[in-house]
């Protein structure tokens, strides 16, 4: 049981020994593990700045590299170029979402979250690359969804006074107790 779930929430998947029962922990969470997050420039919504074409790009992952490649239509609108890379990047099942945020001033830009937390030492950072020989270096610069603007993070805690990290939140303690974190305990233990 933890002393405070909205922190730290604890489950107990033991085998129902007793010995196994008995473990008492301290645990104190200095980070949570966060995803990676690219996030584009603010364009005009109504407007079309980038010019019309046949373009793509690489987004490369530490196991693979793929090619996406997509159409700007004279009679498009930014919001709608957003919209077309949006769909294109959710329904090709990378681990990756894409979203549009709206500055509620009438811009929008297109941002890019890796569903996987944190990174292993043989990892790299997820990275998007235009197709320089079909013109796209221009249109990302425009984009601006090849900018990492946060990392992915390990979670950071200590566990009984020794420090630890872990890829995700969620994670088991000796194969008796799954735990998940949700918040910094804020030197609380």
């Amino acid at each position: 049981m933890s002393s405070d779930d909205e922190k730290v929430s604890v489950t107990y998947i033991g085998d129902g020994s007793e010995e196994s029962k008995t473990n008492n922990f301290d645990i104190e969470v200095q980070r949570l593990a966060t995803p990676q997050i690219n996030q584009g420039r603010f364009l005009k919504d109504n407007t079309l700045s980038m010019r019309p074409g046949a373009y793509s790009f690489d987004l490369n992952t530490s196991g693979a590299a793929y090619e996406f490649q997509y159409n700007i239509n004279s009679d498009e609108t930014n919001l709608d170029v957003l919209d077309k890379l949006a769909r294109l990047v959710n329904s090709s099942s990378l681990g990756i979402t894409a979203e549009i945020l709206s500055d509620g001033n009438g811009s929008s830009a297109l941002k890019l979250t890796s569903i996987q937390t944190g990174l292993a030492d043989n990892e790299t950072e997820l990275s998007i690359a235009p197709d320089a020989s079909t013109g796209s270096t221009e249109i990302m610069d425009q984009l601006g969804i090849d900018r990492i603007t946060s990392p992915a993070q390990s979670s950071a805690f200590t566990l009984n006074g020794t420090s630890h990290s872990s890829l995700t939140n969620t994670f088991s303690i000796n194969q008796v107790f799954e735990l998940t974190l949700h918040q910094p305990t804020d030197g609380e233990k």
